[in-house]
């Protein structure tokens, strides 16, 4: 998870021109990672393709998350 230092970092990085691409987890990857839970609000609103992935995900003995876009 992110603390304030390291967005202040980010910020002050951006603002004087030297921005760059960088890759962060999401929620759900961090809590996959760590072991957390993952609470989903209204997952019933999803798009198709996200609940697939989903339903995928949570199957027994599934270790995996493929994550390609």
């Amino acid at each position: 998870m992110l603390n304030l230092e390291k967005i202040e970092s980010r910020l002050e990085r951006v603002s004087k021109g030297a921005s760059h691409f960088e890759w962060v987890d999401s929620v759900l990857v961090s809590a996959i990672e760590h072991g957390h839970w993952a609470v989903f609000e209204n997952a019933n609103l999803c798009n198709a393709s996200v609940l697939d992935r989903l339903n995928s995900l949570l199957e027994d003995g599934n270790k995996q998350l493929s994550m390609n876009e």
